[in-house]
């Protein structure tokens, strides 16, 4: 499979289980002109994991779609202590707020890596009218 994002309001990762719930599941904001402040939301990186323990670095970029200027840069490390290889693994992470410049939306790329292997997706958030 191959890797990919899911936008939602929360990420709850319950301790017991290490079940993750994602509430608020949702594909674009709604916003009657722009510029637009989205409120917090969460970023979620879902991808078969080939990744051994130990960390790994995670880097998310947001641009906008129409000239690429940069809104939102993260860079951070996880900790990954039993890797499941036959389990699909997210990584959910806290987006503060985020601007929208136009209509059209802001391109997410992550990116996951660990020495020598790495993992890449992206999709665009978009912005529709009420």
């Amino acid at each position: 499979m191959n890797p990919f994002l899911v936008f939602s309001d929360q990420s709850i990762l319950e301790a017991n289980t290490n079940k993750l719930s994602l509430i608020g599941i949702f594909d674009k904001f709604t916003a009657q002109k722009t510029p637009f402040c989205a409120p917090s939301f969460f970023v979620n990186i879902a991808f078969n994991n080939p990744f051994e323990p130990g960390e790994l670095d995670i880097h998310l970029l947001t641009t906008t779609t129409e000239d690429g200027k940069k809104i939102l840069e993260f860079k951070g490390k996880v900790v990954l202590n039993n890797p499941d290889h036959e389990s699909l693994l997210f990584i959910p992470l806290r987006i503060p707020e985020m601007m929208f410049f136009n209509a059209s939306g802001n391109l997410i790329k992550c990116e996951v890596t660990q020495k020598k292997k790495k993992i890449e997706c992206e999709r665009v958030l978009k912005i529709s009218g009420k």
